[in-house]
């Protein structure tokens, strides 16, 4: 019975990436402890015809500069993309280049002054500097879109970082 859920599960999410998974759905697989279900789903990406599909499966199976080319096409097909910048900025971030993570948050706010997760981006870039302008950031964020529970939960972080137990 079990293997048989299990075979389920994957072919639920071939067809997922097969009908337009993002990845954040492949990213959601993982975070649930469907590893298997989630390489499945990157892997479906590579598939896609769009390059920030691509990255995103790059990303997600972990080959990183196939990623970074990637994500260097899509800015070239859509140059006025504030997300596919901040997305960049995010692998360049996880790869540990701060400098030109922080590069590409900005342009995607020199491109959308009201992006929130441009400043997101900026908050958890500044976090790595220990740049105490990773408050000012996420709060920036949060002025752009309240509802933006990433900023909500890195404000929290960083609070307890600081021994701050009322923030």
């Amino acid at each position: 019975m079990r293997h048989t859920l299990l075979a389920i599960e994957i072919s639920l999410a071939c067809l997922t990436s097969a009908w337009g998974a993002t990845g954040s759905d492949c990213r959601n697989l993982r975070r649930h402890g469907k590893i298997a279900q989630a390489t499945t789903c990157f892997e479906g990406l590579l598939r896609n015809p769009d390059p920030l599909a691509r990255a995103q499966g790059y990303w997600g199976l972990g080959q990183f500069q196939d990623a970074n080319e990637q994500f260097r096409l899509a800015v070239q097909q859509h140059p006025n993309s504030a997300p596919i910048r901040v997305d960049w900025g995010n692998l360049l971030l996880e790869r540990f280049n701060v400098a030109d993570a922080t590069s590409l948050f900005e342009e995607a706010l020199g491109i959308d002054t009201n992006y929130a997760p441009g400043y997101l981006g900026l908050a958890h870039a500044a976090a790595n500097r220990f740049d105490e302008k990773a408050v000012r950031y996420a709060q920036q964020a949060l002025t752009h879109d309240a509802g933006l529970v990433e900023a909500r939960e890195f404000l929290a972080y960083l609070a307890l970082e600081d021994g701050d137990e009322d923030a």
